[in-house]
């Protein structure tokens, strides 16, 4: 949709999934979910959230997945992400002081993962303050459970 934000997009894609009484997922958007889970495996030893489109259901096939860390150091987790073979580049720190948050772009096959690593959760919730999206996250069992549903429903 020209002009509109991301979670005008989003409100506007889950409307349309409920007024028609769950469209399915296409291949994309169904390969989209599988990736993000598969991401939150592979990172599991910074016990990742899910958070955004995907875990909403809002996402569609244009969408990156989104995930936040918190309490772990962020050169720890470049260390890691090194080891694992997970190519990455430092975001923009956007309205996130950067001694709270790092922001990472990582590559993850043919997806692009923009992960969030908090300091604390304190930093977390200062961070996320006024902003809706901040309540709705997901660890791995969770999240699949909540992407499982999704596809459920829209079948």
């Amino acid at each position: 949709v020209a002009g509109a934000g991301d979670g005008e997009v989003g409100a506007g894609v889950r409307l349309d999934r409920s007024l028609f009484g769950g469209v399915a997922l296409s291949d994309a958007e169904k390969n989209l979910q599988q990736a993000a889970l598969a991401a939150l495996e592979r990172l599991a030893q910074f016990s990742p959230w899910l958070v955004g489109p995907i875990l909403s259901g809002a996402a569609t096939s244009h969408t990156d997945i989104e995930m936040e860390i918190v309490d772990v150091e962020p050169k720890i987790f470049e260390m890691q992400l090194l080891g694992l073979a997970l190519p990455f580049t430092l975001a923009p720190a956007g309205c996130t002081p950067p001694d709270q948050a790092t922001r990472y772009v990582i590559n993850f096959g043919q997806h692009t993962i923009r992960c969030t690593v908090f300091r604390t959760e304190a930093a977390r919730r200062t961070a996320m303050s006024g902003n809706d999206r901040s309540t709705v996250r997901a660890r791995l069992p969770e999240a699949r459970a909540r992407l499982m549903s999704q596809e459920t429903t829209a079948s």
